[in-house]
């Protein structure tokens, strides 16, 4: 796997303080979901912030380009996003990464 090809990318987003269990069930299973049929994820992980417990930061590595529209385009992330934004208190914030060593 070629460095260059790696996409690597932050999501963060803060949910709204009553839906937090709601949000965090609905990622639990949507990370099923990428494990199971994305095989061009090299990572996926997604952790709260301890002092503030309802912001989320998803850790995505994809293989390619291809591998990442895979990704955007696929039910299981549609149908979290659907959930995400309308129990949101403010928009995601998404960050892309380079590898430093």
């Amino acid at each position: 796997m070629k460095e260059e090809q790696v996409i690597s990318r932050l999501a963060i987003y803060t949910i709204k303080k009553n839906k937090v269990k709601y949000v965090s069930d609905a990622t639990r299973e949507f990370l099923g979901q990428v494990h199971d049929k994305e095989h061009g994820i090299v990572t996926y992980r997604v952790f709260q912030n301890k002092k503030k417990p309802h912001e989320f930061i998803h850790f995505m590595v994809f293989k390619n380009r291809r591998a990442e529209k895979l990704h955007k385009s696929a039910k299981h992330m549609k149908r979290l996003v659907d959930i995400i934004y309308p129990n949101s208190s403010k928009e995601p914030v998404f960050i892309d990464l380079n590898k430093v060593h």
